[in-house]
């Protein structure tokens, strides 16, 4: 589930850049002659090594039918006394605006710390050890 989570949010990323490539003009950064021939090529190449994975997971109608997406990750950091800890982070995406995460520390000094953003109603909070914080 995990990779087609991963390839999902890539394709979304890179849906992006395939568009960029056709809006930015070769000559704007000042590529000699030479190079500016092999452009177009390249961003033809670069569009259609993007393409590829939208198609293997059913289109962009599929893609587009996308909602939401959860992620769950961990890993493993060394403390200033060399001592292994653990970090866990789980986030949920609602697409198109808005992201919540919590990274959890515990038992270390970081402790757990819960964000959510909401870009609709351009709205931040953030909860970490101590304190919460909300901006509006």
């Amino acid at each position: 589930m995990l990779p087609i989570v991963i390839a999902i949010v890539a394709v979304l990323c890179l849906q992006n850049v395939a568009a960029t490539f056709k809006a930015v003009s070769p000559a704007r950064y000042h590529i000699n002659p030479m190079e500016q021939r092999r452009m177009p090529q390249q961003q033809e190449e670069a569009v259609r090594v993007w393409e590829r994975p939208i198609a293997a997971k059913g289109g962009r109608e599929r893609l587009h039918s996308v909602r939401n997406v959860v992620i769950s990750s961990h890993g493993e950091y060394a403390s200033r006394l060399f001592k292994k800890n653990r970090v866990r982070r789980e986030e949920l995406l609602v697409l198109p605006n808005k992201y919540w995460f919590s990274d959890d520390y515990r038992p270390d000094v970081f402790g757990l710390t819960v964000s959510m953003y909401n870009y609709d109603r351009n709205t931040t909070y953030v909860i970490t050890p101590g304190e919460a914080v909300s901006q509006e």
